[in-house]
C-alpha cells in the first residue's frame, strides 16, 4: 500500500475501534439506567410499606387509645352511677 493507504486503513481502524467503544458504553449506560431504575422501584417499594405499617400501627394505637378513654369513660359513669 502506498502512504496515504496506510493512513487511511489505520483511520478505518481506529474509527472502528471508536464505534466498538462506543457501543460498549451505550450497553452500560442503558444497563446502569436499568439498574438505577431498579433500584429506584426497590426504594420506593420498601418505603411505602414501611409507610403502611407505620400508618397500621398507628391507627391501631389510636383505637386502642380511643377503646382506652372510652373504658375509662363508662367505668368512671358506672363508678359514679354506683356512689349515688
Amino acid at each position: 500500500l502506498s502512504p496515504l493507504g496506510k493512513v487511511m486503513e489505520r483511520l478505518a481502524i481506529l474509527e472502528e475501534e471508536k464505534n466498538a467503544a462506543d457501543a460498549r458504553l451505550e450497553e452500560e449506560f442503558r444497563l446502569r439506567a436499568d439498574n438505577e431504575e431498579r433500584f429506584y422501584r426497590e426504594k420506593r417499594r420498601v418505603l411505602e410499606e414501611a409507610s403502611a405499617e407505620i400508618a397500621a400501627a398507628t391507627y391501631n394505637f389510636d383505637t386502642d387509645t380511643a377503646k382506652d378513654d372510652k373504658k375509662v369513660a363508662v367505668n368512671a359513669t358506672i363508678s359514679k352511677d354506683s356512689k349515688v
